[in-house]
């Protein structure tokens, strides 16, 4: 048994709860051809499907024609592409890639950039 201080607490509960599952609460049931919930709450149907919830048809958005400094000096280092046309092999000493490996690294930084952007919108 509950002890002689909780006893107001509990009636109280019971009290609320016997009001709360014996009152009637007004419930509106859903047609599937009644126009929806759209139609209860607005008045209207929505038209067509918006524009962010339509699936994106090509990847011409998605690639990009960035500079990207140290995926340069990565593609010298490794040896993918050949720095031997500039000066200290197209590095700084600091490892980062200088003007003459950039230039000679952008097209391949353009390509590595862009290789999985069909694989992406596919998912």
């Amino acid at each position: 048994m509950a002890s002689r201080a909780w006893s107001p607490v509990i009636r109280i509960l019971l009290a609320a709860l016997t009001v709360m599952t014996t009152a009637s609460w007004e419930t509106t049931s859903v047609k599937a051809d009644s126009g929806g919930t759209c139609q209860m709450a607005y008045g209207l149907t929505p038209t067509s499907i918006p524009d962010w919830l339509m699936p994106v048809m090509g990847n011409t958005n998605l690639a990009t024609a960035n500079r990207y400094d140290v995926l340069a000096a990565e593609l010298l280092t490794s040896g993918l592409v050949d720095g031997a046309i500039c000066p200290a092999q197209g590095l700084n000493p600091d490892g980062s890639a200088n003007g003459c490996g950039i230039e000679l690294t952008k097209d391949q930084v353009l390509t590595w950039q862009n290789q999985f952007d069909s694989v992406i919108l596919s998912s």
